[in-house]
């Protein structure tokens, strides 16, 4: 799995993870219920990126990470201008970019297996219904690490359409992350096959 973790001092890697997965829900929630305006959202997206200095982030480090979001937020930002208001469509994206970023922080600071651990515990309820924790857990850690392949995979082509000359575009980088999804998705179904995962 490619880690998020980056180890640290600061309180923030100190911190229980359940602590700071609980901060994380209610942060998400209190975001989405409670900010309504520009003034809000900024502020809010503000701490957020402060936040990363806490844990030692530097400034290139951060802008590096705001510019990977560039796709979400044209996917996001441009559809919404279409069918509402521009202030409450930037309201709505930057909203999402500072949940984002939370969440990017709380990985950030938190190994994965710890989060693994977090995600049986809180599935063991779902025993009742015939769903084994580890699968759930299973998920998660696939998840983690489809987003840092993602990054991986968008990365990669860019590089190969500027070796050829290319100037990389929004859509001509659709279809072979694509391919490279489904092909990675192929592989690691056949490898958990071949280990004897059941899900």
């Amino acid at each position: 799995m490619i880690s998020l973790y980056r180890p640290g001092n600061s309180w923030l890697h100190r911190a229980p993870v359940a602590i700071k997965f609980a901060a994380l829900v209610l942060g998400l929630l209190a975001i989405s219920i409670f900010a309504k305006d520009v003034t809000s959202v900024l502020s809010i997206l503000l701490f957020a990126i402060l936040s990363f200095t806490l844990i030692g982030t530097n400034a290139k480090q951060i802008f590096s990470m705001l510019w990977s979001l560039k796709l979400v937020v044209l996917l996001v930002l441009l559809p919404q201008l279409l069918f509402m208001d521009w202030s409450l469509a930037l309201v709505n994206v930057t909203r999402l970019v500072a949940c984002i970023l939370f969440a990017m922080l709380f990985t950030s600071t938190t190994r994965n297996q710890e989060i693994l651990e977090l995600v049986e515990l809180l599935a063991k309820p779902l025993k009742a219904l015939g769903i084994r924790p580890n699968t759930i857990a299973l998920l998660v850690a696939m998840a983690l690490n489809s987003i840092a392949l993602l990054n991986k995979f968008v990365a990669d082509i860019r590089e190969a359409q500027l070796a050829r000359g290319m100037k990389p575009k929004l859509h001509l980088l659709v279809l072979p992350v694509l391919v490279l999804s489904l092909k990675h998705a192929d592989d690691h179904a056949e490898a958990l096959l071949a280990r004897g995962v059941e899900v």
